[in-house]
């Protein structure tokens, strides 16, 4: 579990600086992050917000957060297959 803490600290802390910098220059910031694996136990695959790892921080920090999703991934006769 330390070594967990360890990296909520170290993302927390890289959010909260990345927050302070886009808003000290005016700048536009993108982060990428990973999701968790909840979304692939759940039966409606969608990703959410609470899938972004370590994401406490990122959740509240962040003003916009895009979670792209195919569901051709996990169904491919979805009626949207290929769309993307």
């Amino acid at each position: 579990a330390p070594k967990a803490e360890s990296r909520q600290v170290a993302v927390a802390t890289m959010s909260r600086e990345l927050k302070l910098l886009a808003q000290e220059f005016q700048l536009v910031v993108v982060v990428l992050c990973q999701l968790n694996r909840a979304s692939e136990q759940r039966p409606d695959k969608r990703p959410m917000i609470s899938d972004l790892r370590d994401s406490g921080a990122v959740e509240q920090d962040a003003d916009m957060v895009i979670l792209l999703h195919r569901p051709d991934m996990h169904d491919p006769e979805s009626p949207r297959a290929g769309e993307a």
